[in-house]
């Protein structure tokens, strides 16, 4: 039996990731830090270890030496790594750092699964990037993944350990609660059917969306192959850019059909287009990855009750207030 670290376990990819390998009858570890374990990880039979990583790592390492690592925690928002840069360089490459050090003193030949992003890429037109494509950030968060990713370099390079950087492009699926589809969502579901909403960005700007079923294929394989088919890097995306104007519409048609239009402004760190060049990802033996107006219907059979609920329960607390 196979046994994986997952770090981040109470995070958006980490969570998913904990149930489909605990289901699939690996031993599976899980670092949710000082979070609670998702409502819906409790009956899996894995091993959870809260706390702060370095001392939790430490812990975990006295009993066993994993197969598999998947580092999932670290920054998870652009705009949060701008805020706050020092803090999002030690969450994200300075753990990174103290973790890989602890794995490469054991001497073992453990393979480490990094969730990096197509941030590392930066503005680079309208082309499908490939892994080999310049790496030029605009953002923190940006530099930041890739300066975790020099870091799997030096450990693969010096120390021993096997190590993927999976560039993630834009994941979504259910439990998702940031970014455009959940911030977009919330917003067509609370405006008044009358009104027009204005949403940020460029109507022609474009995501490469991939949903999470299609990501945890991916790390499948990353886990299944041999050591020396492995990529060092490979991108996680659908292979189709989407503009956000077809976005907008696909979810004001599923929440009431309200009439949006755009502010065309930028925001910082954010690319205006973004796609996959999947060709290496799709060699590994990948099933086609779900179109996006499928997967947007899974994702809003859970979002819209999920938003619709914590409204309803600000209404109760703002009901709740005694008046002066």
């Amino acid at each position: 039996m196979t046994t994986i670290w997952i770090t981040g376990a109470a995070g958006f990819l980490g969570g998913h990731a904990v149930r489909h390998f605990a289901r699939s009858r690996h031993h599976v570890v899980a670092f949710p830090g000082d979070h609670p374990p998702p409502d819906d990880c409790g009956p899996l039979t894995c091993r959870w270890i809260p706390g702060p990583l370095g001392e939790a790592t430490a812990q975990a390492l006295e009993r066993e030496i994993p197969d598999i690592v998947l580092h999932a925690a670290g920054g998870g928002l652009v705009a949060a790594a701008a805020l706050a840069p020092l803090l999002n360089y030690e969450r994200t490459v300075v753990e990174t750092a103290c973790l890989l050090d602890r794995l490469r003193r054991t001497k073992a030949p453990v393979r480490v699964l990094y969730p990096s992003s197509a941030a590392v890429y930066g503005n680079r037109g309208e082309e499908p990037l490939d892994e080999k494509s310049p790496c030029t950030p605009v953002s923190v968060y940006g530099w930041h993944k890739l300066g975790v990713e020099l870091l799997l370099s030096e450990a693969r390079s010096l120390h021993g350990l096997t190590t993927v950087a999976i560039r993630f492009f834009s994941l979504y699926g259910p439990g998702l609660r940031k970014q455009v589809l959940w911030d977009w969502t919330r917003r067509f579901l609370w405006a008044a059917k009358e009104d027009v909403l204005l949403l940020g960005g460029g109507r022609e700007n474009a995501r490469d969306f991939l949903f999470i079923d299609d990501a945890l294929s991916l790390l499948d394989r990353l886990v299944e192959l041999p050591a020396c088919r492995l990529p060092q890097v490979v991108n996680g995306g659908s292979g189709t850019a989407t503009r956000l104007a077809e976005l907008a519409a696909l979810i004001s048609d599923r929440t009431g059909g309200r009439a949006f239009r755009f502010d065309g402004a930028g925001r910082a760190g954010d690319p205006a287009f973004y796609c996959a060049d999947t060709t290496l990802a799709r060699s590994l033996g990948l099933p086609p990855p779900r179109p996006l107006g499928e997967g947007l219907d899974a994702y809003l059979e859970w979002a819209i009750p999920e938003i619709l609920r914590l409204q309803q329960e600000a209404q109760n607390r703002r009901i709740a207030i005694p008046t002066p």
